[in-house]
C-alpha cells in the first residue's frame, strides 16, 4: 500500500538569524564583524588568567590585531597587548607590542621582553617600509589618524607580531617578525640592551592587558582595536596571510575578520577577543577580558 507524503510539511521553511556564537542572543551576526572596541587613551581589558603564569621567554606566540588609529601625530605609546607581573615599575618583567611617536618623529611599532632598562626589542620604523605601509617616506609623518597607510575598506589595518624562540640560543630582538596587512616587513631594527638580564620567570603571576600598560595603565590606545588573536605559536606568512583573509599585495584593500576557528592553526588560538558587543574569549580558553572603560562601536569596525 502506497504512503501518502504530505509535501506542504516538506517544503514549508522557518526563517533563522545567524548567531555569531559569541555572548547573548543580542550579538546577530553573519560575517564575524560586527562591533569594534573603542578606547580613549584611558580605557583598557585585562585577564589575570592562570595561562599567562606558565607563559615565559621559551614559549614561541603570535599576536594579531586589526587597528584604526585615532590618535593625531603627537609623542607617546599606543600599546596593543601586554603581559607582565602587576607590581613594581612599568617597564619591570613585561612583554609590550605597541607603537610610538616618540618625540613625535619616531614613527615605530616595538616588540619587546624587558626588565627596567634590560631589554631584547625589535623595532620597525615605519617611515623605512613604506612600500608595505603606506605612509610615507618621512618620519615626521607617522601613522596617525590623518595618515593610516595601507589599510581595508573600513580603515583597518591587520598587524601582526610573531616571537619565535628557536630564532636564537639566546634572547635577542631578532626572535621577533612583524606583518602588515599579512606582508612581511623584514628586517627589524634590534635594539637590545642586555638581554641575558631579562626576568620573566614561569609560574609568576601575570596580567594580560590589552590598550595600555601594565601597573601604570598609561600611554593608552586612542581608536579602535577589533579582531584581537593571540596564539602559541610563531605563525608562518602563510597562516599570518589567512589572518587577513585577502590579497597579499601591498595597497589591497579587500582584507577582512573570519572565523578563527576555521584557521589552520586554530588548535593554537589560544585567546581571541572579538568584541561583538561582550568582552568575551571566543578561542575556548576561557581568558575573558575585565572591562576598564572600553565601549563598543558598531559603526567602525574591521
Amino acid at each position: 500500500m502506497a504512503t501518502n507524503i504530505n509535501r506542504q510539511k516538506i517544503l514549508s521553511r522557518k526563517v533563522y538569524t545567524i548567531h555569531d556564537g559569541v555572548g547573548d542572543a543580542t550579538s546577530i551576526c553573519a560575517d564575524y564583524n560586527c562591533v569594534s572596541s573603542l578606547y580613549g587613551g584611558t580605557d583598557y581589558g585585562y585577564n589575570l588568567g592562570t595561562y599567562w603564569e606558565t607563559f615565559d621567554l621559551t614559549d614561541p606566540f603570535s599576536i594579531s590585531v586589526w587597528v584604526k588609529p585615532g590618535w593625531s601625530q603627537s609623542s607617546g605609546a599606543r600599546n596593543f597587548l601586554n603581559v607582565g607581573i602587576t607590581t613594581g615599575a612599568w617597564n619591570d618583567s613585561i612583554m609590550r607590542f605597541y607603537f610610538t611617536n616618540g618625540g613625535g618623529s619616531l614613527n615605530r611599532i616595538i616588540g619587546e621582553f624587558r626588565s627596567g632598562n634590560n631589554r631584547a626589542l625589535a623595532l620597525w620604523a615605519l617611515h623605512n617600509y613604506n612600500s608595505v605601509v603606506g605612509l610615507g617616506t618621512n618620519n615626521a609623518a607617522g601613522w596617525s589618524s590623518a595618515n593610516r597607510g595601507y589599510k581595508n575598506t573600513n580603515d583597518f589595518t591587520l598587524l601582526t607580531l610573531t616571537y619565535d624562540p628557536s630564532l636564537s640560543t639566546t634572547l635577542n630582538g631578532n626572535r621577533f617578525k612583524l606583518y602588515w596587512n599579512g606582508n612581511d616587513l623584514g628586517a627589524a631594527f634590534i635594539w637590545d640592551s642586555n638581554p641575558a638580564s631579562v626576568v620573566f620567570a614561569s609560574g609568576v603571576a601575570k596580567r594580560m592587558q590589552i590598550g595600555a600598560n601594565i601597573v601604570s595603565n598609561s600611554t593608552g590606545m586612542e581608536g579602535n582595536l577589533d579582531d584581537i588573536a593571540f596564539w602559541d605559536k610563531a605563525l608562518t606568512a602563510a597562516e599570518v596571510l589567512a589572518i587577513w583573509n585577502g590579497t597579499q599585495a601591498p595597497g589591497s584593500t579587500d582584507g577582512t575578520p573570519n572565523n578563527l576557528l576555521s584557521h589552520s592553526a586554530a588548535a593554537n588560538l589560544k585567546g581571541w577577543w572579538r568584541y561583538e558587543n561582550n568582552f568575551a574569549d571566543s578561542s575556548g580558553s576561557s581568558l575573558h577580558l575585565t572591562n576598564n572603560g572600553v565601549s563598543f562601536d558598531a559603526t567602525n569596525k574591521a
